[in-house]
């Protein structure tokens, strides 16, 4: 196991595993900044939208219009609240608390929607314009459930980025165990060819074309040294044959010349046994020459013929 982890393999799935994990916070990074814009969005144009329904119905019908429009949005699932004020501050119609001209936001301690927690805090984003008659109309709106689906996405994205980092981190371990299991079949007939067994030849990985090549280019590389190893041995034999001849005959010429005391015998036993040395240093050269060839020595002098 421990081998696994420090595998090479391992190790890029970790980097891989990183960068998703880096990819799942980016992911949850812009996906609060995207639904926080939309829903500021979102809210400032119903926010201008029912402002100005509200500033038409006070020029139409005067701010009894806005208290009645006021008094009816009670009952409804209240998207919007409301507070109207004289120009004193002193509130006329609406349970919104106090808020500045302009946007701004307040904070309640009661949800605005039905069914919520009668304690849970909401932040509304609020839009205050001046009446005619000086009076101030404040329209707040809730982005309570904005916020709900933000925070949602927000935890749905980063699961998923933990999921998958962890996918990645389990995928990561597998492929290495499978991988390093094929390398030690491959290391292993690696070990047996280096003890002399140059038969063996490697496995194919089975891990794509790619792999299948490299096992391919080693097994041709151990078949042609395995023939140049044979080569070798059949040249050392043929030299141990050719060799044989002369040396033989040279010494039988040595021997007879010890047991004459002619001058000229050994003259004639020296002059042959110089004549021997020399077919042997020519038949050396020749070998030499041959291997010199095989090796591809001199090569670029070669010539095509018919």
């Amino acid at each position: 196991m421990l081998s696994t982890l420090r595998s090479g393999a391992f190790r890029l799935a970790l980097f891989f595993a990183a960068v998703f994990a880096v990819g799942a916070v980016a992911l949850v990074i812009a996906v609060d900044i995207t639904v926080s814009r939309y829903a500021e969005q979102v809210t400032t144009d119903t926010l201008v939208t029912e402002a100005t329904r509200l500033q038409s119905e006070y020029r139409r019908d005067g701010r009894r219009a806005i208290v009645e429009a006021i008094g009816n949005a009670g009952g409804d699932a209240r998207e919007f609240r409301y507070r109207l004020s004289d120009r004193n501050g002193d509130p006329i119609a609406g349970d919104l608390p106090r808020a500045p001209i302009g946007w701004g936001s307040v904070t309640i301690s009661e949800r605005a929607s039905p069914g919520d927690p009668p304690d849970a805090a909401s932040q509304m984003r609020t839009d205050g314009v001046v009446l005619g008659d000086g009076s101030l109309l404040v329209i707040g709106s809730d982005s309570y459930d904005v916020a709900e689906l933000r925070d949602w996405l927000n935890m749905v994205a980063l699961w998923s980025g933990i999921g998958i980092t962890l996918l990645a981190l389990v995928a990561g371990y597998l492929i290495a165990a499978i991988f390093l299991r094929r390398l030690d079949r491959i290391n292993a007939a690696a070990k047996i060819v280096m003890v002399g067994h140059l038969s063996q030849r490697i496995p194919a990985m089975g891990m794509g074309a790619e792999f299948d090549r490299l096992s391919a280019n080693l097994n041709q590389m151990l078949e042609r040294i395995e023939a140049l190893m044979v080569g070798m041995r059949q040249v050392s034999t043929d030299i141990a044959h050719d060799l044989c001849t002369p040396l033989t005959r040279l010494r039988q010429q040595l021997e007879a010349t010890r047991e004459s005391r002619s001058l000229g015998t050994h003259r004639q036993a020296v002059d042959d046994a110089m004549s021997q040395a020399d077919e042997i240093l020519a038949m050396f050269r020749a070998l030499l020459r041959i291997g010199a060839l095989e090796a591809g020595i001199g090569s670029d002098r070669f010539q095509s013929v018919d």
